[in-house]
């Protein structure tokens, strides 16, 4: 706004007219003065000025200090939306989301505003500019959270960590198997216990400097001057030193059969020797790098030195901006002059099923009634993915028994009646207590609660609901009772499940007793001793267990929508179940 149209904000606040309907308010210049902070002469000019440009009508008192009449003609939505129109309209994706975001707007203003984007961006044909640069923006229902390799911890980031970063080595989830990246080969050296890494020569970074050795040490001593919560899985490291510019070693305490599916994780992306996330965005090696970041806004670059190959897009800018009544991620063409067209036209939809699942979690750290077995039961009937699946639908593919698929179509969950759950919390010793049920307040998990709190109502169970806006684990532990989450695994299926219930920052060892953790740590305590075959057992056994005792309650698995441009190409869904929009291509309306 510029800085008359501030002025005049103020004068509508003022009145106590934000609608800025024509009515008559009495007012004295020296009030607007105060107001104004500046001068009765200054306000006699401004007042003139927002007369001329038709913002009000101003009927003078006669005499100094007499009241004059004001008559505000337009409202504050008409002007915010005139400015987020032309935000639109000159391509000022920043300023038009910071303007929508804006607390200080009507939640009906807001959802007109993200109506109006959502229509602009996702529903428009393209004529490329054949010199014209090709651009894609995505729209996440979502705040953004965390970027940063050491911390990452939801799926999203890291799926652009992946964009903008590469590991040592990369796990391939169809041989099972490890393939080169940043390394071009290594080896284990048992005689000296340690592995050795040959990295690629002249991969640079972002920022132009060439990847060296020294940059691999930088980043695993950074996750311990973090305190990532990834270090769990480095705990066989004893020290990584660089041999020479090319040569990267890690020295082990003992032999770690898992070692390799870590130094693949997301966790180990090689970031730049000196690297400050606190004062400047990404800097990493691969095929996008970071134009601009803000709050709600990423803009993401081709990275045309990336050691591999180019993107085939030339820009992308990554939206943030909730909205709790869709799932749907929005892969869009930026507006142009070209007419628009109907909806069904110009977009499609991409489906996809993820692994992982949704599911319960009880508070075992917190007293209450949850911490009973026959409550747990109670609530594995009440909490029916059957149920979920009849009665919900949407986006959910499975009854879930598991957090893999696959598993859940070997050994599916009985279908048991309702009323024997109120039977179940009577022999638990139920009272009519409140218990408090925490959530992340996405539409899925929105729906999933009043659904679950209805059905607890049904047979005298009071659930509280409490949407968790930010994610702050202290008063987890002390205020929730239960959480409804969703996992979501990684390519390297096996990582991910090990991750899942030994990671400390992980809701499973947030939220059980110690005794529950040294369960669990029974089974997996020593696995990166063991082969790929015992693991998958224990697993196995510790997911059986978990499952007896009720810890945990698996809701469904789901599967992810994109609504997508039609001339969008070259998609591929990769790990935590987004499209990798390094091989997005844009095919030209005319062919």
């Amino acid at each position: 706004m510029n800085l008359m149209e501030q002025h005049y904000t103020r004068i509508l606040k003022m009145c106590g007219n934000i609608s800025g309907e024509e009515q008559e308010h009495p007012v004295t210049v020296q009030q607007l003065a105060d107001e104004l902070c500046c001068t009765p002469r200054n306000v006699k000019f401004i007042l003139r000025k927002l007369e001329e440009t038709g913002y009000i009508r101003w009927q003078a008192g006669k005499g100094r200090g007499c009241t004059s009449r004001i008559t505000l003609l337009r409202g504050l939505d008409e002007m915010v939306e005139q400015h987020f129109r032309a935000y639109l309209k000159d391509g000022k994706v920043r300023e038009a989301v910071e303007l929508m975001v804006n607390p200080a707007l009507s939640p009906f203003l807001q959802d007109k505003l993200r109506n109006m984007l959502d229509r602009e961006f996702g529903l428009q044909s393209l004529e490329q500019d054949a010199a014209g640069p090709e651009v894609l923006r995505i729209t996440y229902n979502r705040h953004l959270h965390v970027m940063d390799p050491a911390m990452v911890f939801t799926a999203i980031e890291s799926s652009l960590l992946g964009q903008l970063c590469n590991t040592l080595i990369v796990y391939d989830p169809v041989s099972r198997s490890f393939l080169s990246s940043l390394s071009h080969t290594w080896e284990y050296r048992e005689e000296e216990r340690c592995w050795v890494f040959y990295l690629r020569k002249d991969v640079r970074f972002h920022h132009g400097r060439t990847l060296a050795a020294e940059d691999v040490v930088f980043t695993f001593n950074r996750l311990q001057g973090q305190r990532s919560p990834a270090l769990w899985q480095f705990a066989d490291v004893k020290r990584v030193e660089a041999c020479g510019r090319w040569t990267v070693v890690f020295y082990m305490r003992k032999p770690n059969t898992f070692l390799l599916h870590s130094i693949a994780s997301i966790h180990m992306s090689i970031l730049p020797v000196g690297t400050n996330l606190n004062e400047h965005p990404v800097i990493g090696t691969g095929p996008f790098r970071v134009a601009e970041q803000t709050e709600h806004l990423i803009v993401l670059e081709a990275f045309s030195d990336h050691f591999r190959e180019r993107p085939l897009l030339d820009r992308v800018e990554l939206l943030f901006v909730p909205n709790e009544r869709s799932n749907v991620r929005n892969y869009s063409l930026p507006q142009t002059n070209t007419p628009k067209v109907d909806e069904q036209q110009a977009t499609s939809e991409l489906d996809y099923a993820v692994t992982g699942c949704r599911y319960l979690l009880f508070n075992m750290t917190r007293e209450g009634s949850h911490r009973q077995y026959l409550f747990r039961e109670a609530m594995r009937i009440l909490y029916n993915p059957h149920a979920l699946l009849r009665e919900l639908k949407g986006n959910r593919l499975l009854a879930a028994n598991s957090l893999l698929p696959e598993k859940s179509r070997n050994s599916p969950l009985p279908d048991r009646p309702l009323e024997e759950a109120g039977h179940l919390l009577t022999k638990a010793g139920y009272h009519g207590e409140a218990l408090k049920l925490y959530f992340l307040p996405k539409k899925d998990e929105t729906e999933e609660a009043h659904w679950l709190q209805r059905r607890c109502a049904s047979v005298g169970l009071m659930l509280t609901l409490h949407p968790m806006h930010r994610i702050d684990p202290q008063m987890l532990q002390e205020e929730a009772d239960i959480i409804l989450a969703e996992e979501v695994l990684e390519s390297d299926v096996e990582w991910g499940l090990i991750n899942f219930y030994l990671n400390p920052e992980n809701y499973l060892n947030l939220l059980l007793q110690d005794e529950q953790k040294k369960a669990i740590n029974a089974l997996l305590g020593d696995f990166s001793q063991v082969q790929m075959e015992e693991r998958e057992q224990r697993l196995d056994q510790l997911e059986q267990t978990i499952r007896d005792e009720k810890w945990l309650l698996h809701g469904c698995h789901v599967n992810k929508k994109s609504r997508l441009h039609p001339s969008l190409r070259g998609l591929q869904v990769e790990a935590y179940g987004f499209v990798d929009i390094s091989k997005i291509w844009i095919k030209p309306s005319s062919l």
